[in-house]
């Protein structure tokens, strides 16, 4: 019945988790483009660490993950990468570290530095001090990129983000050096879950965006 009203009426629900990075990042936009298209479709979104989403889907708790992962070995999920993420220096537009070209680990060591306090995100900085043997002592962490790039502005904190989270006309992304292992933006599903026809319309139009 849900089935044919959606083919007939174009009505259904689609239940989404996503991590941070995509939130602040490619999600609102390939959320709207959807609703504008289907406005019969009910959407109910969760925002979760990637970790957590990742079990949602797992759990169907959710239809659909959109979350940035730097791999994911399951069998009862099915990742499509959309573009890679790569994990970036962040910095107000005014930081003396603006004109550098390129950025050490001693110009990270030697500012304050505030970050992600758990997600794939904290993982990957954890993976990066490892492989560089270094220990960066952050004064902030939290959970909220609002609050992680709000505290950044106008100020000489830095933080490390995804790429795809940095889009604020008052922050600059530079390169990580030595940065950890690839990231990327991903669609997940659980592995036996049917594709039905309004998740394949979403995953569609995320396609079609990016």
């Amino acid at each position: 019945m849900l089935m044919d009203d959606y083919t007939i009426f174009k009505r259904g629900h689609l239940r989404i988790g996503a991590s941070h990075a995509p939130i602040y990042g490619m999600l609102p936009h390939a959320m709207r483009e959807f609703m504008e298209v289907y406005p019969k479709i009910e959407i109910s979104l969760e925002v979760d660490t990637a970790p957590r989403t990742v079990e949602k889907v797992k759990n169907r708790e959710v239809e659909i993950g959109v979350i940035s992962e730097n791999g994911i070995r399951d069998k009862e999920v099915e990742v499509k990468r959309l573009f890679d993420d790569p994990l970036v220096v962040a910095m107000d537009k005014r930081h003396p570290l603006v004109d550098k070209e390129t950025i050490t680990l001693k110009d990270i060591q030697r500012y304050p530095l505030i970050t992600h306090s758990s997600g794939s995100t904290k993982d990957s900085i954890d993976e990066w001090q490892h492989k560089n043997l270094i220990e960066v002592d952050p004064i902030m962490q939290s959970n909220s990129m609002s609050s992680l790039i709000e505290t950044i502005r106008n100020s000489r904190f830095l933080s490390l983000l995804s790429s795809s989270a940095v889009n604020h006309p008052d922050i600059i992304a530079k390169p990580l050096p030595h940065a950890p292992a690839e990231r990327h933006i991903s669609i997940v599903y659980k592995s036996d879950r049917v594709i039905h026809p309004i998740m394949q319309d979403f995953i569609s139009t995320i396609y079609r965006l990016y």
